[in-house]
């Protein structure tokens, strides 16, 4: 039976086609035939018998002794890969601030930068500092700080031990740029022997204490820190917690709705487009994208509509450059005209252009920054006056944690999570309508942005985590859209 079994075993080794997804088992066999008795020590020759245009693989094999005497003859192998019950769970999580305690004396690097928006320079502090100027609007003044801040770590002496603070008052839009915190996650990774923070403070410490704060927070492993009114020191963590399989959230869809998806011929922008046709019976899915409205985009809506099996009607285009604010306004006022109404926008647009920090051009970090700083800003001052259901974000995951080659996209997904807490206290005062998230998705399956076969095994078996379904992701929108928080991290794994 040994002799079998690894015979058996070799057998199932050419039948894997690159499958290792689950074990394969034999299931068939046409035929076996025992000559002689088998030997200790023995030979196996296996070669493919599969018919032409067959859907199963079938393979023959024959146990030789030493001599090549054929002992046993098996024909019409084939096997199964077994289905294993899936062990995969949705998980969500969200922010929370925790005292954080000094795990280190403080030490001060040769080269230590200091970056300050909104805060004023302290008398005396040992490092060099920069005061950044504000922007015109809240957007301006993170996509300038961004690139300063950029510009700065290029500009750092390779090699070398260095500490980059960037201090930020923390309050109204200047809190925004807590948004860079994943940039310096990134610029951590890429670069050992940097220290790289962004401390928001609180307005109510005093001047001649600004500099002892950012020593003490120095001392601390988080990359975003919170000093409150009390000078204590409190890092960001993520909570997660177990959607349950049975967990079912109200749809976020109204029958009748009008529902604009940014990005919206993108894969992603596609699949939530499908899940407004299907979820409702005549709610609408505007898309929009740079490009003009064109036979080609025409053609995509139509087998859209077809592949949902509803009519063309309820599938619109609207070309819409998020850049500028002028053209932001004349296309939702169309819409409008068009539509009569706007319930829901999902921002899903976004482009990445990957580079390490040392050779990443300014000029692609910005054309990155773009669409989620300004879109998102203009998205929201062109709707502030419309009575939404819901203003959603497609962030990203890189956001939170970072992710070598990608500082400008970590900093554009960053906004999109402090602007959803910027707007979301906007609705709670009465000044804006509909409430605010964001998702900071992983990799999809289909749709968004992919990396190659081996970085998927490489990041499953690191961290458990898998290519979110779209189903997955369905399923968690329709959750944070009716929960409480503001940004949701979304991962799917075992």
């Amino acid at each position: 039976p040994a002799l079998l079994d690894s015979a058996l075993q070799s057998a199932l080794a050419l039948d894997d086609a690159g499958d290792t997804s689950a074990p394969a088992v034999p299931f068939a066999l046409e035929s076996l035939a025992v000559h002689a008795a088998c030997q200790p020590h023995m030979w196996a020759w296996l070669r493919e018998s599969t018919a032409p245009g067959a859907d199963v693989r079938k393979f023959d094999f024959d146990l030789c002794d030493a001599g090549g005497r054929i002992c046993v003859s098996m024909r019409g192998l084939s096997a199964r890969r077994m289905r294993l019950p899936s062990t995969q769970s949705l998980l969500l999580a969200r922010p929370a601030w925790t005292e954080v305690a000094a795990l280190h004396a403080p030490a001060t690097p040769a080269h230590r930068i200091l970056l300050l928006v909104g805060l004023a320079a302290p008398a005396t502090i040992d490092a060099e500092v920069r005061v950044l100027a504000e922007g015109a609007t809240p957007a301006e003044r993170y996509r300038d700080a961004a690139l300063a801040l950029l510009s700065t770590l290029q500009q750092l002496p390779p090699g070398e031990p260095a500490c980059v603070q960037v201090a930020v008052a923390d309050e109204g839009g200047t809190a925004l740029l807590a948004g860079l915190a994943g940039l310096l996650d990134t610029a951590r990774q890429e670069r050992s022997g940097l220290l790289a923070q962004l401390v928001l403070v609180s307005p109510s410490i005093p001047a001649d204490r600004l500099a002892t704060c950012l020593q003490d927070a120095q001392a601390c492993a988080a990359t975003l820190v919170r000093i409150n009114g009390d000078g204590r020191c409190e890092g960001r963590q993520w909570q997660d917690t177990i959607l349950a399989g049975d967990a079912d959230a109200a749809c976020a869809y109204r029958e009748g709705g009008v529902y604009l998806i940014t990005g919206g011929m993108g894969g992603v922008g596609r699949a939530f487009a499908r899940d407004v046709l299907q979820r409702t019976s005549n709610a609408i899915a505007v898309l929009s994208g740079r490009g003009a409205d064109d036979a080609a985009r025409r053609a995509t809506l139509h087998a859209l509509a077809d592949e949902c099996g509803v009519d063309r009607a309820r599938l619109d285009y609207l070309p819409l450059d998020l850049g500028d604010a002028g053209a932001v306004e004349r296309g939702i006022a169309a819409l409008l005209s068009r539509h009569g109404r706007l319930d829901g926008l999902l921002h899903a647009a976004g482009e990445t252009r990957d580079a390490l920090i040392p050779r990443k051009s300014l000029a692609d970090a910005d054309a990155v920054l773009a669409p989620k700083v300004r879109g998102s800003w203009h998205l929201d001052q062109a709707t502030r006056g419309i009575a939404l259901d819901w203003f959603a974000l497609c962030s990203s995951m890189t956001s939170a944690y970072g992710n070598p080659g990608q500082a400008d996209y970590a900093a554009a997904n960053g906004f999109m999570d402090a602007f959803a807490q910027y707007r979301e206290a906007l609705r709670v005062a009465g000044e804006r309508h509909g409430r605010t998230r964001s998702l900071l998705w992983p990799l999809w399956r289909e749709g968004g942005m992919q990396v190659d076969a081996d970085t998927q095994r490489a990041m499953t078996a690191a961290s458990g985590m898998v290519p979110l379904e779209t189903a997955s992701a369905m399923r968690a929108f329709h959750h944070v859209l009716a929960g409480e928080e503001a940004c949701v991290i979304v991962v799917e794994g075992d």
